[in-house]
């Protein structure tokens, strides 16, 4: 794949330094022109968010600043979660964030080795934009990888956080 021309702000949460290394590897392989953002559970990807009025509900301007007049917070373009962190799991994230989506344009797609039904179904129900599970495959994952990063570069969606 060749590179795209914009770097993409990829946020990843996960705590497995081995399935970071694969995703890493694999964002590698795809020759994409990224940023990628580590977190290791949801509890310290709100904190980095804190200061930013969007997760109060009101609608900042694109610029984004935060509340102490610092600029430049680093939306992402596609944030991927998976399910199994310590402290705040993937869904507990996505149950604080689901009355915040409104204010928050970035798909986030939830990447697990849980295949369950249930964890499916209450993720969707927390907005989430799409759920793949964790291929044993190594080239199966990458090919999943392209596939979602490619269709969140194809569709419009607006810029980071609404600005209404």
């Amino acid at each position: 794949m060749d590179k795209q021309t914009k770097e993409k702000k990829i946020f990843l949460i996960e705590d497995d330094n081995i399935d970071i290394m694969v995703f890493k590897r694999a964002m590698k392989q795809l020759d994409i022109a990224h940023s990628l953002t580590i977190f290791t559970n949801g509890e310290e990807f709100l904190n980095y968010f804190e200061d930013f009025t969007f997760l109060e509900g009101k609608n900042p301007q694109l610029t984004t600043y935060s509340k102490t007049g610092s600029v430049g917070i680093n939306i992402p373009d596609i944030l991927f979660l998976d399910l199994n962190t310590n402290r705040m799991n993937g869904l507990e994230l996505l149950q604080v964030l689901a009355p915040k989506r409104e204010n928050l344009f970035f798909p986030i797609v939830v990447l697990s080795t849980s295949g369950d039904e249930t964890d499916i179904r209450t993720a969707y129900k927390y907005h989430v934009n799409g759920y793949i599970t964790k291929s044993i495959s190594f080239n199966v994952f990458v090919e999943n990888l392209q596939i979602v990063i490619k269709y969140w570069d194809t569709v419009k969606i607006p810029k980071g956080i609404n600005n209404e």
